[in-house]
């Protein structure tokens, strides 16, 4: 296996392991209540969904390599979303790890009790929304960054032959809604959040899915040219003894 086929391989790994993830991230907020509100809630599942978001962001610095690889494509602005991307990816590792180290220092002294009823069916479908605006990174290259450069590859992938449609367009349609995310927290306008989000919600793992499975899947991104094809056809043809035979022509009779 190739280098190059090493890469993509990995980066559909990534892939779906960062649907999981954020997956199990949401789910967890069932538990967690906000931090400013005191409650018998464990901090655990802050910690955990802190962490977890964080290995989320270092396998999307895997997951930029490995796209640009399977793209085959190159431009400025390809290359530099791709460098505000990894930027983003890496900052939201860092604000996680932070914030669970400072959760930890803060809940250290805590008692930590048990309790049998969830955050969602305390806080109902607004408490859940709330603290999923205030958990999920809101910045602009967080965001923002990552939804240029998801926009941009999905921009570019739309005018290849072998990307599938559901991609490219689902592609489209997070990028601008994690660029209202961004918009939405800092212009104060939290409808604009709110909307970001739930596309946000259905479409990011949506889309993890669908590139991871993409990734791994053994097609050419290029399509061939009309000269590769020329060759293969005459391969083909040679193996098949379909040569043209030339054309036998009567000799003309003497004048």
């Amino acid at each position: 296996m190739t280098y190059a086929a090493r890469m993509e391989r990995w980066g559909g790994y990534s892939a779906l392991l960062m649907a999981a993830l954020f997956v199990a991230s949401v789910s967890l907020t069932a538990w967690m209540p906000p931090l400013d509100e005191q409650s018998p809630i464990p901090f655990w599942p802050h910690l955990l969904f802190d962490y977890l978001f964080a290995l989320m962001a270092l396998l999307g610095l895997a997951l930029i390599p490995a796209v640009h690889q399977r793209l085959q494509a190159s431009s400025p602005l390809l290359t530099w979303s791709a460098g505000v991307a990894q930027v983003g990816f890496a900052l939201t590792a860092i604000v996680s790890l932070w914030q669970a180290d400072y959760e930890t220092s803060l809940w250290r002294e805590a008692a930590s009790e048990a309790s049998g009823s969830l955050g969602l069916l305390q806080g109902g479908w607004s408490g859940w929304l709330q603290l999923l605006l205030e958990r999920m990174p809101r910045g602009w290259l967080e965001t923002a960054g990552v939804g240029l450069w998801i926009l941009v590859v999905s921009r570019i992938a739309h005018r290849l032959p072998v990307w599938p449609t559901s991609l490219t367009q689902s592609g489209l349609v997070l990028g601008a809604a994690m660029a209202c995310i961004a918009l939405g927290a800092t212009t104060g306008f939290t409808f604009l959040q709110v909307f970001g989000l739930l596309n946000y919600l259905i479409l990011w793992p949506f889309w993890l899915l669908r590139l991871g499975l993409f990734l791994l899947h053994p097609i050419p991104v290029l399509a061939p040219s009309f000269a590769h094809m020329r060759r293969k056809a005459e391969a083909l043809g040679r193996r098949l003894h379909l040569r043209r035979t030339p054309v036998a022509r009567t000799p003309e009779p003497p004048q």
